[in-house]
């Protein structure tokens, strides 16, 4: 529809000259509009029912347009020969389809009015038709540039506008005759199954969003091309089903200037492919809404230097095929807190006496708009049942991490009385808030706060450019857990490559692409990994892993059934050795053996790392059964250093004959008198035998 060509053919054998016969005969009425006609507001709002307008190219005005009937489409000869400039008229308003609803659709307090946690189409949760506020079918725009102009004023301070339609129809061009203070461009409001083939819309770094889409259901778009917004260019506030094949979005480039955002609990949003620039792409629950479910990105191109890339808040069922996102936080995952009331909703309110404790009903309150809001944080993931795909992350300069998990509040509130990490089932947190039934769809099990629960995360390159080099903290940090987590990550940077906090039925491959030289540094750092693996090529001078994390109080989860596969590569002598090390605060049963497997360390220029053999060292407190500072706490599987010599413990003694003075770690193992060169293995726990 929105190509007016007639030799194109766009629909399987019919040409658009054919099609447009064929939608011909879905009116009564057609009228035909030509450009010897200035003004034609009163033509398009006197149009009635099943009425095809036809405007000849040209250049027309038009103010406080409304159609407010059935099947009324406002078709150009072509996109951009039909130029419309609109304004406002007396009632401020410039272009509206469909009728506004009643007052009981919005609450100032943003609490949503409907059912926000259904995935299919139920008019009774999108603003139902009534005799004073029907909803209008078939009604929209075809092939028209709509020129927005303040010279009647802003008006309502919107400017195209779909209000409560079934079927609404929108191709068009939307323009500025400058650069005014307004609100929204474009505002979808309670539709179904708009049919948008082409949409463009210019910058207005004046106009407070773009476009907004709240509360639809069924989009099926081509091409969006959105501009740039003050604040956020386009939102998506509860898209449920919806699709865009390409949607491309640019911002201003602005710390908290947003070019997408899919939020206030969206459901089921699919686009083959998203372009955003100067502005972040956000996937979000809303603090109104505990999660955003299923989202697809097909494929993402993000390049915003100055700010965030793609970020998520509270989402599941998420997947990322194909990727690059260049900006100053490329992968972002965060937390918001949960609105459960405002003093606006009459619901008896108490105060919690502290985060998670949920003794009471909220914790935190703010003021807006002349109410009392009421939060609390949920422990809820940041991101459960995702999947990516293949891509680059590239962190610009400034940037402190390329992956960053992070939250407000304090780490030690993830953490039960007993030093543990908190879970919760369902049931734990009873449904306190105003109608949770409408804005709470997620199910506990064996969840813990702010967590990356079940994601995939593929194959990932991060990239820290020059300039980023000075601030870079680690490629990837983690505050809260990573439950069931897998992926591969290729760093390239000169920098700590990983840091988390908690690791738990993990299986994650590092693989570093430049050598760590840094002899105080480590390649990766944790507090608690239990039932996970860490595979990889690790290229580092110094030492690698640092086990940390061990407290009287806190990460109680510590290391059990813990595993590193692959191999540690040094340029010459190690700067710092061995490369594996404990950092315990105090004496713990936290620790139980670290599993290596399938483990090489070894020198590219075949020096032989004699430092290198003692494997792990307790650079603190001994854990908790450990009695040697080298060597003792591990156990190993086909594990070979310098290239052709199985991992041993090591000692020294002029007699070739003496026993060594360890205690073994497992029965098998092998210890080296280095003076002599004489082997010994361990046939008990507490014997050695000379081999």
């Amino acid at each position: 529809m929105a190509t007016i060509n007639a030799t194109d053919v766009i629909d399987g054998d019919k040409n658009q000259a054919e099609i447009n016969r064929d939608l011909s005969r879905k009116f009564s009425n057609i009228i035909v509009i030509h450009n010897n006609i200035n003004d034609i507001s009163d033509i398009l709002n006197n149009a009635p029912s099943n009425t095809l307008i036809q405007i000849r190219d040209g250049n027309y005005t038009a103010s406080g347009v409304k159609i407010e009937k059935d099947n009324v489409l406002i078709q150009g000869q072509s996109i951009d020969g039909v130029k419309i400039a609109v304004s406002a008229d007396s009632s401020g308003i410039f272009m509206r389809f469909g009728k506004r609803g009643p007052s009981t659709d919005y609450h100032n307090d943003n609490l949503p009015q409907y059912n926000g946690t259904i995935d299919y189409w139920d008019e009774l949760e999108y603003s139902p038709a009534t005799t004073d506020y029907p909803r209008y079918t078939g009604i929209g725009i075809d092939s028209v540039t709509i020129i927005l102009s303040n010279s009647n004023g802003i008006g309502g301070n919107t400017g195209l506008d779909f209000y409560r339609v079934n079927d609404p129809i929108l191709n068009a061009k939307v323009r500025w005759t400058s650069k005014f203070v307004f609100g929204n461009g474009v505002r979808v409001h309670f539709c179904k199954n708009m049919r948008s083939e082409l949409l463009e819309i210019d910058d207005n770094e004046n106009s407070t969003y773009t476009m907004i889409y709240y509360w639809s259901y069924g989009l099926n778009a081509g091409t969006w091309k959105i501009g740039k917004g003050n604040i956020l260019s386009i939102d998506f506030k509860h898209s449920v089903n919806g699709y865009i094949k390409y949607l491309e979005a640019s911002a201003r480039g602005a710390v908290g200037n947003s070019a997408i955002n899919f939020g206030y609990g969206s459901i089921n949003n699919i686009v083959d492919k998203i372009l955003a620039t100067n502005g972040d792409v956000t996937v979000k629950a809303s603090v109104e809404f505990d999660v955003n479910r299923s989202v697809y990105f097909k494929e993402l191109y993000i390049n915003n230097p100055n700010a965030e890339g793609l970020t998520f808040i509270h989402a599941t069922d998420v997947r990322v095929d194909k990727y690059f996102i260049r900006a100053k936080q490329p992968l972002n995952f965060t937390t918001s807190a949960f609105y459960v009331s405002s003093s606006a909703r009459n619901l008896p309110m108490s105060q919690s006496t502290s985060e998670f404790s949920y003794d009471g009903n909220y914790v935190t309150t703010s003021v807006e708009a002349g109410f009392t809001k009421y939060y609390e944080k949920r422990p809820l993931p940041v991101l459960k049942d995702a999947l990516f795909g293949k891509g680059k992350l590239v962190a610009a300069i400034g940037a402190k991490q390329v992956i960053a998990l992070t939250f407000a509040g304090s780490v030690i509130d993830l953490m039960d009385s007993t030093g543990k990490l908190r879970r919760f089932e369902d049931g734990n947190i009873s449904a306190r808030g105003y109608k949770e039934d409408f804005r709470t769809s997620f199910k506990y099990e064996n969840s813990s706060p702010f967590s990356l629960d079940n994601v995939n995360f593929g194959e990932m390159t991060l990239i820290a450019e020059d300039e980023a080099l000075n601030t870079i903290v680690a490629m990837a940090q983690f505050s809260a857990a990573l439950d069931k987590c897998s992926g591969i990550f290729h760093t390239f940077a000169n920098k700590k490559s990983w840091q988390h906090i908690w690791m738990f039925d993990s299986n994650i491959t590092i693989e570093t692409n430049k050598f760590l030289t840094s002899p105080a540094g480590y390649v990766i750092e944790m507090d608690s990994m239990v039932r996970s693996k860490i595979n990889g090529k690790w290229l580092a001078n110094g030492r690698v892993v640092n086990f940390k994390g061990g407290s009287a109080l806190y990460y109680r989860d510590g290391y059990s059934d813990h595993c590193l596969s692959g191999s540690i590569i040094r340029e010459t002598s190690a700067t710092a050795s061995p490369p594996l090390v404990t950092n315990y605060s105090s004496t713990l049963d936290t620790w139980k053996p670290l599993h290596l497997e399938n483990m090489r360390i070894y020198a590219e220029d075949g020096t032989v790392l004699l430092a290198d053999h003692a494997v792990l060292r307790h650079v603190g407190s001994l854990p908790s059964g450990i009695e040697d500072t080298n060597g003792g706490g591990y156990i190993n599987k086909n594990c070979i250093i310098d290239r052709n010599t199985p991992f041993r413990r090591y000692f020294t003694h002029s007699n070739p004959d003496e026993k060594p003075s360890l205690k073994p770690n497992t029965i098998g193992e092998y210890a080296q008198n280095g003076t002599s060169d004489t082997w010994w293995h361990a046939n008990s726990f507490t014997s050695w035998s000379k081999l």
